[in-house]
């Protein structure tokens, strides 16, 4: 079956253990409480993952569909994340 309205925006979070103890629970949730403050939950889908076998860079997010790999993530990252996540969004309403 083919999925309707599926958000444009899929960021997914490593919730391995080593991520988790380096940040990325917290990541997450701030990631969650921003996409929800500015109303974005329609267009961003967040994503928590199995290990990506990127330990060394933990804890790591992807931002889909733009194909960007952060790793060693932390707040300033975040703020990163969101800013292009507006930008993409911006792009595509114009």
């Amino acid at each position: 079956m083919i999925m309707k309205d599926v958000p444009g925006i899929t960021v997914f979070v490593c919730n391995s253990s080593k991520c988790k103890k380096k940040g990325g629970k917290d990541l997450y949730r701030g990631l969650k409480k921003d996409v929800k403050e500015e109303g974005l939950k329609s267009k961003v889908k967040l994503q928590k993952t199995d290990c990506t076998g990127n330990c060394k860079l933990a804890p790591v997010i992807s931002l889909q569909p733009m194909n960007i790999w952060y790793g060693k993530a932390d707040d300033e990252t975040k703020e990163e994340i969101m800013r292009k996540i507006r930008k993409e969004i911006e792009k595509e309403g114009a």
